[in-house]
């Protein structure tokens, strides 16, 4: 029965998969992916780092960071960053969905994810456009994912638990502005859903260190632009 359920969903996800990429190969290029391919085409770390200082490209850093270091190995195009997105969803439905099902099961799991994909035009639009939206659902995801496998109930939190918590806020703060509110938020659920532990270990320190480093770099950032 479950790998039936499993089955499901995966042959939606498939089919999903299937008509974003037709949709890549009809939707004309627009003026904010042309955008984020010129702010990715850098021939040298000096000129990168000039364009991210700015105040032009350096919001969010991380996804132009990880472009531009596609496009010196492999010469990336729209096309290769439209792909990209869509892969960012595939990854960001995996991640959601396995961390939904510990908690509800696959079956509700699957169809609540299924009707969501379905009903979603603005997920759908994202997942063909050059732009770091997706990027920001699969790195939600994945947070969602490591809070589903953290255990207070251990009284500490393993090193490899802090690793994974903030690698996974880390790259989301730095995937977007939005992505630190909802990194606070997660930690403002912590500190209220989790009353059986101590308030001074509700929120990891792996994740206040994410916060810190996240808030700084921004500031640094910010401190530049008004430099330039």
């Amino acid at each position: 029965m479950n790998f039936c359920r499993n089955f499901i969903f995966i042959s939606f996800v498939l089919s999903t998969l299937g008509a974003l990429l037709n949709l890549c190969l009809i939707k004309p290029v627009w003026v904010d992916e042309c955008y984020t391919f010129y702010g990715s085409n850098h021939d040298s770390i000096y000129f990168f780092w000039d364009s991210m200082i700015s105040g032009i490209n350096f919001s969010p850093p991380l996804y132009f960071l990880i472009n531009w270091f596609l496009d010196i190995c492999f010469s990336i195009s729209i096309e290769v960053l439209r792909l990209e997105s869509i892969l960012w969803t595939v990854v960001g439905l995996f991640l959601f969905y396995q961390a939904s099902k510990k908690t509800f099961g696959i079956a509700p799991s699957a169809i609540s994810i299924m009707l969501v994909v379905s009903q979603s035009n603005l997920l759908l639009n994202n997942s063909t456009d050059a732009r770091h939206y997706t990027m920001l659902f699969a790195c939600s995801s994945w947070v969602f994912f490591t809070l589903t496998n953290l255990k207070y109930e251990s009284k500490q939190v393993s090193r490899n638990e802090h690793f994974l918590l903030f690698i996974s806020h880390f790259c989301l703060c730095l995937t977007h502005y939005l992505g630190i509110v909802f990194s606070l938020l997660v930690g403002i659920g912590l500190i209220f859903c989790e009353k059986k532990t101590q308030h001074s270990k509700r929120v990891p320190w792996s994740i206040l260190l994410c916060w810190t480093l996240a808030i700084s770099t921004y500031l640094f950032l910010l401190q530049n632009l008004h430099e330039t």
